[in-house]
């Protein structure tokens, strides 16, 4: 694959940026009249109509649930769908609940920011689980350097009076765990047996809605709710568009252009749901925001980026 992109690569990640941006923004207006367990068994649902309809016109199956044994005698749960199970509810439905749960409290685009601590805890993990990983030095300074941004954003007066802003604080540390969650989900996707990616998501978002929906039925008895048609738009837009249609566009993308191309999101991405929280909901994130973006983006830059591995490779040049 050579280093020039097509111009189709640059309009699906702006694409997915503005996605990414957006779909904070939507949670925000759809967290007015509707609760987050039902948003998030609704978006999943939603999620997985897309794809299945992705999948029936590129006619691709979804995975065996049972696979044959001895000769076609005997049956066994295919290990496959046991991997999806857990990535559904680790890796989709408890972060988006939590997420959800943690946007009632905190702006949107300080919500977009604090996602940002998704790809860091993905390079700590992976240096934990992932064989032939290396925590470097330069990963992790990116951890530390992003962490320091997550203190920023936070703020030591949240810790030091927490009863008096205790919300806006379990809202935030609900963010960072959700991002986590989504970090844990993409460590075990690498672990994952060969599969359709495509029918890989439906299958995620299939199972997470599924899981969701029976809580949300006993929690948040979605019978008695009175929506209002901005809450409704919006949680369409999140089902259809923020979690069907960028899936579909995340994997064309890594195929047509790279992971590492793919992973600009992870710098693009909080700086757009800044400024999409601005322009339509009107926040004005303060000082301490913009000094935990550069923080964070330099972390993931410094974690993600070619100079993690250049650092790694001097650092072994260098030794006896």
């Amino acid at each position: 694959m050579g280093t020039d992109r097509k111009l189709s690569d640059w309009l699906m990640l702006g694409l997915l940026v503005l996605i990414f941006g957006l779909a904070f923004v939507w949670m925000k207006l759809t967290l007015s009249s509707i609760p987050p367990i039902t948003i998030s068994a609704v978006r999943t649902g939603l999620g997985f109509c897309f794809l299945l309809i992705v999948m029936k016109v590129k006619g691709t199956p979804l995975p065996a649930i049972f696979i044959q044994e001895n000769g076609g005698v005997e049956q066994r749960l295919n290990p496959i769908w046991r991997t999806l199970v857990i990535i559904s509810i680790i890796g989709l439905a408890v972060p988006q609940v939590l997420i959800g749960w943690g946007q009632q409290y905190v702006d949107s685009g300080l919500a977009g920011i604090l996602m940002a601590f998704m790809p860091l805890s993905t390079v700590l993990m992976a240096a934990l689980f992932i064989p032939g990983e290396h925590l470097t030095v330069a990963r992790l300074a990116g951890f530390i350097l992003g962490f320091i941004g997550i203190c920023v954003l936070v703020g030591p007066d949240a810790l030091l009076h927490l009863g008096d802003n205790r919300e806006a604080l379990l809202g935030q540390l609900a963010i960072i765990g959700g991002a986590i969650c989504y970090g844990a989900g993409g460590i075990i996707v690498q672990r994952m047996p060969p599969i359709d990616p495509i029918a890989a998501g439906a299958v995620q978002t299939l199972l997470a809605s599924l899981f969701l929906t029976p809580v949300a039925l006993a929690v948040d008895s979605p019978w008695t709710l009175s929506p209002s048609l901005v809450s409704l738009l919006t949680l369409a837009g999140l089902g259809i568009i923020s979690t069907g249609l960028f899936t579909f566009i995340f994997f064309v993308l890594v195929r047509s252009a790279g992971a590492s191309f793919m992973s600009q999101t992870s710098y693009l991405g909080p700086p757009v749901a800044v400024l999409m929280g601005a322009l339509i909901l009107a926040e004005r994130p303060g000082a301490n925001a913009f000094i935990a973006l550069a923080l964070i983006l330099l972390g993931v830059a410094l974690a993600q980026t070619k100079l993690a591995a250049a650092l790694y490779m001097f650092k072994r040049r260098q030794r006896p």
